[in-house]
């Protein structure tokens, strides 16, 4: 390994794949179990918890389970081993003062800057062993290329390349000191992996920090799994989920239909904010829809929490479904990023085979799940909004892409559609504390 890791301008991952290990050191794990046990404890979630000795024992044997010091039993990371740089912009020209910027698609990176092959936009094979200044070139991997492309909205009537105003954007603030990172970018929980490097997951992260902005505030996952009598290596999925480390899930893994009924999601209840209704608007119900289709859900939920009759019409199953379907196959739809991106090799075809597992029978033979009228919308956007870690990675991805957008345009330091959509849905086991689930007027 080199003196220092560098790191993935849009993923702020290092570009030799991220951690491989929760958090190394004996004293660190115990001082992050004792805060976690106080966490756990605080918010007494099941009557059946440990009490605090044997709850901060079980949480140190957890750990250990996800270090090294585990050895061949050690628990893997969740994986980001494929998020490594094979995309390179840069001034490569071999005369001097050429200051034409190019892209370079390359090979076998060796964790020194260098790469063992680079490809020009002609696809030719250029240099054997190219080395690179670290701060210098904007890395990305190439999927993160082709993601701009196709989820980022830039006008066409540039004279500059896109590669050029990315150069242009981001080289005069690469940070030397972490190698990469733009400080232009808003990376949210990513802020807390970078440094010297980025081996385990906590290297970078003081104890306090990561139980105040990593953990979840009541660790429910851990909690839950506690109070069921797992221990050990079977803790550790919990562990990961509480700590939110799906921040590093390679994000083209698309969901499967899970076994059994899936539990339908439902509105949190919340009261309307006026008294206008849907008559006011002169839309028919389509075209709300459509409009609605433009908004992320948090704001889609806001616009409709301003009247009773609009809050009626989307509730309807068949309205709702019908707004997810727009949200995420329009072409400015505020979900377009759960479709597969045709121009990452092979994505389509990963995608489409967890996609037809939701459809009952394939209509007239077509080759898009999407297309399937009986698609349940409701079901699969919950499901990778809020239970698929690979799909939470990817919609990160989509909010660094989208302020890089807003950069490319006009210059705003923050992009849109930065707030997490998980805040708006409820399962049927989150109802309110009265144990109602009723929806306010």
């Amino acid at each position: 390994m080199g003196c220092f890791d560098v790191y993935d301008l849009i993923t702020g991952v290092s570009t030799n794949g991220g951690p491989d290990s929760f958090l190394e050191g004996e004293e660190e794990r115990e001082e992050l179990a004792d805060g976690l046990a106080d966490k756990i404890l605080a918010a007494a979630l099941f009557p059946n918890l440990p009490r605090k000795p044997e709850l901060k024992q079980i949480l140190i044997d957890a750990l250990f389970c996800v270090s090294d010091d585990a050895g061949e039993d050690k628990v893997p990371f969740p994986d980001s081993s494929e998020c490594t740089p094979d995309v390179v912009i840069g001034k490569f020209g071999e005369d001097e003062g050429d200051e034409t910027v190019s892209i370079r698609f390359c090979e076998g990176y060796d964790a020194y800057g260098g790469f063992d092959r680079m490809r020009d936009g002609d696809g030719q094979w250029r240099d054997e062993n190219t080395p690179l200044n670290n701060a210098g070139f904007p890395f990305m991997d190439s999927r993160c290329w082709y993601y701009i492309h196709a989820w980022a909205s830039l006008p066409r009537d540039s004279d500059k390349s896109l590669e050029q105003r990315l150069y242009e954007t981001f080289t005069d603030d690469l940070d030397v000191g972490t190698n990469g990172i733009s400080h232009k970018l808003d990376y949210g929980l990513m802020g807390f992996m970078w440094g010297q490097f980025q081996d385990s997951f906590l290297e970078n992260c003081k104890i306090e920090d990561a139980l105040e902005y990593l953990c979840l505030d009541t660790a429910p996952t851990l909690s839950a799994a506690i109070s069921q009598g797992l221990r050990g290596k079977d803790i550790a999925p919990a562990l990961f989920s509480d700590f939110q480390a799906w921040i590093f899930e390679t994000p083209d893994l698309w969901p499967r239909k899970p076994e059994g009924q899936l539990s339908a999601p439902t509105f949190r209840s919340f009261e309307t904010t006026s008294e206008f209704t849907q008559k006011d608007i002169m839309l028919p119900n389509e075209l709300l829809l459509t409009v609605l289709s433009f908004l992320s859900l948090t704001d889609a939920f806001s616009f409709i929490s301003t009247s009773k009759s609009m809050r009626r019409l989307i509730a309807q199953p068949s309205s709702f479904n019908l707004l997810l379907r727009d949200m995420v196959t329009s072409l400015d739809g505020s979900l377009r990023w759960l479709q597969p991106c045709p121009l990452v090799e092979g994505e389509v075809n990963r995608a489409n085979e967890a996609l037809w597992t939701w459809v009952t029978e394939n209509p007239k033979n077509s080759v898009n799940p999407f297309n399937a009228p009986d698609f349940p919308w409701v079901e699969f956007v919950y499901t990778c909004l809020v239970k698929s870690d690979s799909m939470k990675s990817r919609e990160r991805i989509w909010g660094i892409i989208k302020q890089v957008e807003t950069l490319l345009v006009n210059g705003n330091p923050k992009g849109e559609d930065g707030d997490s959509e998980e805040a708006e849905w409820v399962t049927d086991k989150e109802e309110n504390s009265d144990g109602s689930d009723e929806e306010s007027d």
